[in-house]
């Protein structure tokens, strides 16, 4: 696997233009920084997850703290209410008042309501009481005449109060939050033990609140606060304010919605106020209540971040000190490569005579020796190159006139080798057609006549003259791709396509061919050879075509300055082996009676590309078909344009059936 590590070419420059000294100086400042930045992210790191366990433990004692406060305080006051529902006088007092009929007077029940007020009031938590009658739950007294017109009907201090004590939480929508008003209720029985009435206290939330805020506000932050079952606030909490109050619910953090699911724990995410905090949070399942207790981060972990400052503030100057003192330090290194580079430039400007103190026995001081006998041994080559120049001048001179002159006798050479080529082909092809003649007319007068022998005889010479006239007339298109070719001219590949598929039509109805092409440009060619250039290809792709139908795609595509064509098909393949041979002239990789032809095809159509300034050569693999490729190279500007919108619109290349 390679691995190629990307660098901005910008920033690599910017790092190649710093001096050694700066770049030093970089060095040890990042490793300082790095240094520093690691010891002080590491004791930050420390402090921060100390200081959370410090304070997660300072809010899980104060839950537990209040917890057991606010279980005292009910407690408390459940079991003032039921020694006052115990108490003879009162139980005595209220079984002659229930004997009363149902139209008594207020001022019957007078004695008993005084006796009740007296346990409310200013200095207690009792803040009203009022008794019920069991079955209709009609207030009967009240020591708040606002109490008088309850209906027990349906609440559940009632209901449940005719069993057991207990307390129970009423919705009081007075304000803009819905808090809730705590109620304590206890059967009244007579001394019998039946039941006579159900005795209800209505406690004052202040004293509640005061209890469940007790210690809360040490922080600015922190704050405890209740909830019941109906996800109401019992207590409203410190920080609510009331812009928040109306949108605000009670179970609107984690915290309450676990608690309320009754879970004990600890959840570090938002609270009510979608503020970060550390919220504890206790459910007390003998009340039904959830308790919350927090505190922000913010304020939690703000000795951390103070920590963290001073940190990032001795950081930064303890880096100021390491700079300045690497800065100095490297200047004991870069002030003699100073003087070597100085050095470096007298001789590069042609002095010959430099030399360099070689006082230190550092690094440095060994460089500038070196850099001394490299002046001297400089010097001595210098006169010893002189001495060749001259000679060598005059050796480079001959040699290039010897190689004009091979090559112009070469050129003339293949000059007279196509010449000679051409007319040895044009002068045979009279002989050949009167061989060719006399063979064909023996073998039609006297065939049947002559014996076996005869006949074959005969047949071998007539196909032997037919297959030289083919040989002589392959080589005669060949020798003509060079002397006798046309003027280029600006012509369309696509109509060129159409001309050689036309001289086709015969090969391509037999085989059942399925020709693709993608749109081709206009190019600067011969358009006969150019004509001939695709028949053969394609004339060779329907040869070889196996068993199966023969299908064809010609494509193009711009390659920088030439146009690379490929014509694909899905024919019997080509050996690896014999793909380097496939240009030669007369190559034959398959017998006459396999596959009929010259073997001349493949050698014309690299002339013919050659001619043009391109290449050609074939992909294949033996079985699984040929793809051949040639260049053939744009004409201007325009053209490339013309190619790159070509390449645009038909990648990937659009192939529509011919």
């Amino acid at each position: 696997m390679t691995i190629r590590s990307h660098v901005d070419p910008q920033e690599a420059s910017w790092l190649l233009r710093l001096g050694i000294s700066q770049k030093l100086t970089l060095l040890f400042a990042l490793f300082a920084a790095i240094l520093l930045g690691a010891t002080g992210w590491l004791a930050f790191d420390q402090g921060r997850a100390a200081l959370e366990s410090s304070v997660v433990a300072e809010v899980q004692s104060r839950a537990l703290e209040k917890q057991a406060a606010i279980g005292s305080w009910l407690d408390g006051q459940l079991s003032e209410l039921r020694g006052l529902s115990e108490s003879p006088h009162i139980v005595d007092d209220f079984s002659k008042l229930a004997g009363l009929p149902a139209d008594a007077m207020p001022d019957d029940w007078a004695d008993f309501r005084d006796d009740l007020a007296a346990r409310t009031g200013e200095g207690q938590d009792f803040v009203a009481l009022f008794v019920m009658e069991p079955k209709s739950g009609r207030v009967l007294t009240a020591t708040d005449p606002t109490d008088r017109r309850r209906q027990g009907v349906g609440e559940p201090y009632f209901t449940n109060g005719k069993i057991r004590a207990g307390l129970y939480l009423v919705p009081d929508r007075s304000r803009n939050l819905t808090l809730l008003s705590p109620f304590l209720s206890t059967p009244l029985r007579a001394r019998n033990g039946a039941l006579v009435a159900v005795l209800v206290a209505r406690l004052g939330t202040e004293s509640l609140a005061s209890t469940v805020d007790r210690r809360a506000g040490l922080r600015a932050t922190d704050e405890a606060y209740l909830i019941d079952t109906h996800k109401q606030f019992v207590n409203r909490p410190r920080l609510l304010t009331d812009a928040d109050a109306s949108t605000v619910t009670a179970d609107q953090s984690v915290a309450a919605r676990l608690c309320l699911d009754h879970n004990d724990g600890l959840d570090l995410s938002n609270d009510y106020r979608g503020v970060p905090a550390i919220t504890v949070y206790r459910w007390m399942p003998k009340f039904g209540l959830c308790l919350i207790t927090k505190l922000d981060k913010a304020e939690a972990f703000a000795p951390v971040y103070q920590l963290g400052q001073s940190l990032a503030i001795a950081g930064g100057l303890l880096l100021l000190v390491a700079s300045a003192a690497s800065g100095l330090l490297s200047r004991t290194i870069t002030n003699p490569i100073r003087r070597i580079e100085a050095g470096a430039r007298r001789v590069e400007a042609g002095e010959r005579d430099v030399v360099l103190p070689e006082s230190s026995s550092d690094e440095l001081g060994r460089l500038a020796r070196a850099f001394n006998r490299m002046t001297t041994a400089l010097k001595s080559r210098e006169s010893e190159l002189h001495a060749h120049a001259a000679t060598l001048e005059q050796r480079v001179a001959e040699k290039t006139r010897e190689l004009d002159l091979r090559a112009s006798e070469l050129a003339r050479s293949n000059i007279e080798l196509e010449r000679f080529a051409y007319v040895a082909s044009h002068d045979l092809q009279e002989p050949l057609r009167m061989v060719a003649s006399y063979t064909q007319l023996l073998g039609r007068r006297y065939k049947g006549r002559l014996d076996a022998d005869a006949d074959e005889f005969i047949h071998f010479a007539v196909d032997g003259a037919a297959r030289m006239q083919a040989l002589i007339n392959d080589l005669l298109v060949y020798s003509r791709v060079s002397t006798q070719g046309n003027a280029f001219e600006a012509i369309d590949c696509n109509l060129v396509v159409e001309r050689a598929l036309t001289n086709l039509k015969a090969a391509l109805i037999e085989s059942g061919a399925i020709i693709r092409k993608s749109e081709l440009p206009k190019i600067d060619a011969d358009r006969f050879q150019l004509v001939q250039l695709f028949q053969n290809l394609i004339g060779n792709a329907i040869k070889f075509r196996g068993e199966r139908v023969p299908e064809i795609e010609i494509a193009v595509r711009l390659d920088g300055r030439e146009w690379l064509f490929s014509i694909a098909d899905n024919g019997i393949g080509i050996d690896a082996r014999y793909i380097e041979q496939l240009f030669a002239v007369f190559k034959r990789l398959h017998t006459r009676a396999e596959y009929p032809g010259t073997g001349i095809g493949l050698a014309i159509c690299k002339k013919v590309v050659e001619r043009h300034g391109g290449r050609i050569w074939v992909e294949s693999e033996v079985n699984h078909g040929s793809t051949f490729f040639f260049t053939l190279p744009c004409r201007d500007t325009e053209d490339t344009n013309q190619a790159r919108k070509l390449a645009s619109t038909s990648s990937p290349p659009q192939m529509d059936p011919v």
